[in-house]
């Protein structure tokens, strides 16, 4: 199968890219969403809190999953079908803008840890109308197609432990909400899920 980029330059699905450079596109996608994250915090005044939580337990994953991570390079397949990286590479894309979207729609409520603002407002639009964590779906999303554009289960299962760490905090987050806006609180967990939109019967 042929997909022409231009009349003199076709490009074949059933050809393969080295792993190596597979492994390249989905660091530079993950890693080009996370220095996102931190311009987007800067353009927006993001600041830390006086009081901010942190969990070993989240730590401890992080660091697993990073181990993992290395350990995947040496087991990255040496070629890859081309039509896995574009695959791929599309959804990494459509996860990275998902979670810039997310974190921009929260303005300078975003928190680089556990915590609240003095002056924390309680989100409720874009993606935050549907989901309450879409950030980590987000996340969720970059794995997913970077484990596809390489082929590597070893990648998948390192993404997981990082997402998993994660959400570790998830309950410590939403305890916080509950206590800074109770009711209004309440409600809106009501009608949202916490990674994808509630089905509504």
């Amino acid at each position: 199968m042929v997909l022409y980029a231009s009349f003199l330059d076709p490009i074949r699905l059933d050809s393969a890219m080295t792993g190596m450079t597979t492994l390249a596109i989905f660091l530079g996608f993950f890693g080009g969403m996370t220095i996102g994250q931190l311009v987007v915090a800067k353009y927006q005044g993001v600041t830390r809190p006086k009081s901010v939580s942190r969990l070993p337990r989240e730590a401890i994953f992080r660091h697993v999953a990073v181990v993992f991570g290395f350990l995947a390079s040496f087991l990255q397949p040496r070629h890859v079908p081309l039509a896995f990286v574009l695959v791929g590479s599309l959804i990494m894309l459509f996860g990275t803008a998902f979670t810039l979207w997310s974190q921009s729609v929260l303005g300078r409520n975003w928190i680089p840890g556990i915590g609240t603002h003095h002056s924390h407002k309680l989100v409720t639009d874009g993606p935050y109308a549907h989901i309450r964590h879409p950030i980590y779906t987000g996340v969720a999303i970059v794995v997913v197609g970077g484990a596809i554009c390489c082929t590597n289960l070893l990648l998948l299962v390192a993404g997981a432990l990082l997402w998993l760490s994660m959400a570790i905090r998830i309950p410590h987050e939403e305890n916080l909400m509950h206590k800074k806006f109770k009711k209004r609180w309440e409600r809106y967990e009501e009608t949202t899920g916490s990674f994808v939109p509630r089905v509504r019967r």
